[in-house]
């Protein structure tokens, strides 16, 4: 009897349960971002203006998950007080407080002993922003499961040299054994512990003669998020020494010489982002990212709505509250967000920071790469760099706060006094002792307030460092790296720029389809393309080649509902006036508006209900100082020599137009669609305009590059038409 083969499982036919369960680790155990975290949880930091569990929660919302479970150890009153306070969503929300957990692990036995977990589910943590689409990750593992019910997690992961910005000193310097064919997970090693590490030759084992092949990857970075069947959380349930994720269970499981369960991994793409804020200088990172749209959808003005907070945006990435008030002679860099109700005074620079509420700035002050909260006052002539500087905060006249300080919440300096690089201070009481050893340096600095004595240690570990120098400080050789960061061949460079503008196009036209179905939302809609083009670099006809039909598309529905012609010309004239704005961020030049009309040729060929309406939209075009004559000119010049039915019919739409528009007729609707009720007034207008003196010169200038019986075939074809068209045989 023949073995029946098992059908390949479809991937995109797996259904996800609609209670699938998220759980969020709202603690880390670690102190990298201390004293603050002494103080708040890690979670509920501002990132934009907007608490970091916030944007993991909206992120969760997006991606169709609509319950989690938020465990909590440190700071449980702060974190039981905001969730009783925040508005009700979608999602249904369930706080465990793991009371005594000092360890990843622990939380997780906690979880696992409360029994609330009922099914796989996705791990993550609250000090996170991302914009994975999670759905097509969490379809991934349950195919996995499905093919081997032995893979019980999948960790996802994305391509990212050894050097990039976005990992955190030592923790994310891990090598990935992965077998090619699978993605599974065969091993992972901490590079930055030995100076090598061994392969699990075991584990590597070929099985029943099939051929095995493995790829050891430097450049995977861990997002730390993971999607994890039941047997995760009995697997630290059965082992107490697990307290770490990676460096415990994941190892673990993978070196285990009689356990045979599975991890395999998911690459994300790489316009998706996912990072953590685990120091300051990541902290400061993900604020810039959000600023500069890399998390969309999850952008400044869609956080803020979510808070109510109101922004108003301008370009290149600044966002400033609507009751901020800005002395005249201030200037607002790049890359910056102001909270509501603050207030900053004249000659003030500020650049490429984050500014929260209810803030005040004096005059003649430098603010640069920053992060400072609410309720913060800052004095006359006072320069800051690079640091982040808490709620409730007085930094009085003519200090200078250098690189890399944190001043944590209700601190108050001195006046002119400078705050050396890593200076970071608190009133939180940590360690009596402690702060009576640091008494006579603090009092020299702070009117309220204690140098935190952890600062030395955190600094040697360069945590605080704002510039990558910290972190490749024993990189040899700098070109080296650089070299590093552009490896790949020119093919591999082109196909990840592919993705990266495929991502933005579908980015764009989800914006253009919410501001269809919302057309309030247009002009912040505006906005968001031309700095999602910005952020990205991208040229701007190719843009255009997006946002044009998807414009266009919201025609298609009211061209069916009505066949008026002054209905069908209202709904353009409509249209066209609500995206004007971002018409004139994008068309520029010749090549600009070549592309332009061509796209609206293209849609007025596929959608036979806009066929004799091209050059209703160049005239509103025209009308609206979009379109010039000369651009219009320029694209008949394209097609003139174009042979097919389409090119003809529609140079013999626009030349008319041209015609009119040569002459500075001005008619209050365009010829050829428009039914006058006296149709004498135009044979008049039509023998008033042939007996012009110089009309042929005037015309042969507009249209010079037709030989004469060239142009006299048009003009007579143009005449016969309008002829036509007005009703006259």
């Amino acid at each position: 009897m023949k073995k029946q083969t098992q059908k390949p499982i479809d991937k995109e036919k797996i259904e996800i349960r609609e209670n699938f369960q998220a759980v969020l680790l709202a603690d880390t155990y670690v102190t990298r971002l201390a004293p603050i975290t002494k103080e708040i949880p890690k979670c509920l930091l501002p990132v934009a203006n907007v608490p970091l569990i916030e944007h993991t929660i909206n992120w969760l919302e997006a991606n169709k998950i609509y319950e989690l479970l938020v465990v909590y150890t440190s700071h449980s009153q702060k974190i039981e007080q905001y969730f009783s306070q925040r508005d009700k969503s979608s999602m249904k929300i369930q706080l465990i407080h793991a009371h005594d957990a000092k360890t990843v692990g622990d939380a997780l036995r906690e979880l696992q002993y409360k029994g609330v977990v009922y099914g796989d589910f996705l791990l993550c943590y609250g000090d996170m922003v991302s914009n994975i689409k999670l759905q097509s990750a969490i379809k991934h593992f349950l195919w996995k499961k499905k093919e081997n019910s032995l893979n019980i997690m999948t960790a996802i992961l994305k391509k990212s040299h050894p050097f990039d910005s976005n990992r955190t000193y030592q923790d994310d310097d891990f090598a990935f054994v992965v077998e090619k064919q699978s993605g599974d997970i065969l091993q992972i090693e901490n590079i930055n512990k030995e100076d090598y590490f061994e392969l699990n030759l075991e584990r590597l084992k070929v099985s029943k003669g099939a051929a095995l092949g493995q790829k050891i990857h430097y450049n995977y970075l861990d997002n730390q998020i993971y999607i994890c069947s039941l047997d995760v959380l009995k697997a630290f349930q059965e082992n107490f020494t697990f307290n770490s994720f990676r460096e415990d269970f994941m190892k673990e499981l993978l070196t285990a010489e009689i356990n045979e369960e599975k991890i395999s991994s998911y690459i994300i793409s790489d316009s998706e982002y996912a990072l953590r804020a685990s120091d300051p200088r990541l902290y400061y990172k993900i604020n810039q990212s959000v600023i500069k749209r890399y998390t969309y959808p999850f952008t400044v003005n869609k956080m803020m709505a979510y808070q109510k907070q109101n922004i108003l945006n301008q370009d290149f990435n600044i966002f400033m509250g609507k009751t901020t008030k800005i002395a005249h002679s201030t200037v607002i860099g790049n890359n910056s967000c102001i909270g509501d109700a603050t207030q900053i005074g004249d000659n003030t620079n500020v650049q490429a920071s984050v500014i929260g509420k209810n803030c005040n700035i004096g005059s003649n002050v430098q603010i640069q790469r920053c992060i400072i909260q609410d309720n913060v006052i800052i004095e006359d002539g006072t320069i800051i760099k690079d640091s982040i500087i808490c709620n409730h905060v007085v930094i009085k006249k003519n200090c200078i706060v250098k690189e890399g300080s944190i001043l944590s919440y209700n601190v108050i300096t001195k006046q002119d006094i400078t705050l050396p690089e890593y200076t970071m201070a608190t009133t939180f009481e940590y360690d009596k002792d402690l702060i009576e050893e640091n008494q006579e340096e603090s009092s020299k600095l702070f009117e309220k307030g204690v140098i935190y004595a952890a600062q030395l240690f955190i600094q040697n570990e360069a945590m605080l460092g704002y510039n990558q120098h910290e972190i490749i400080k024993n990189y040899e050789d700098v070109d080296d790296l650089v070299h590093e960061e552009k490896e790949g061949s020119e093919e591999d460079i082109g196909q990840r720029e592919d993705a990266i503008f495929q991502q933005l196009a579908e980015d764009i036209r989800q914006i253009i389809q919410e501001a269809l179905n919302d057309p309030p939302k247009t002009d912040h809609s505006i906005v968001e393309i031309h700095n999602l083009k910005v952020a990205e670099n991208t040229e701007g006809w190719r843009c255009i080649q997006v946002f044009v039909p998807e414009i266009l598309n919201g025609l298609i529905v009211k061209f069916k509902a009505s066949a008026n012609p002054q209905e069908r010309i209202g709904h353009i004239k409509t249209l066209l006036g609500n995206w004007n704005k971002l018409f004139r961020k994008f068309v520029h030049s010749d090549e600009d508006s070549l592309i332009f009309i061509s796209e609206i040729e293209q849609f007025c060929i596929t959608h036979k209900d806009f066929y004799d309406f091209l050059h209703i939209f160049l005239q509103l075009l025209f009308q609206n100082e979009i379109l010039t004559k000369e651009y219009i000119l320029n694209w008949v010049n394209e097609r003139r020599n174009q042979s097919n039915d389409d090119q003809k019919h529609f140079l013999d739409l626009v030349i008319l137009l041209l015609l009119f528009i040569s002459l500075y007729l001005s008619f209050t609707m365009l010829i050829g669609i428009y039914y006058p009720q006296s149709k004498s007034n135009y044979f008049n207008e039509l023998q008033i305009l042939e007996a012009q003196t110089g009309i042929w010169q005037q015309l042969k200038g507009a249209f010079h590059y037709f030989n004469t019986s060239e142009f006299s075939y048009f003009y007579y074809l143009l005449v016969q038409r309008f002829y036509r068209m007005v009703g006259i045989r």
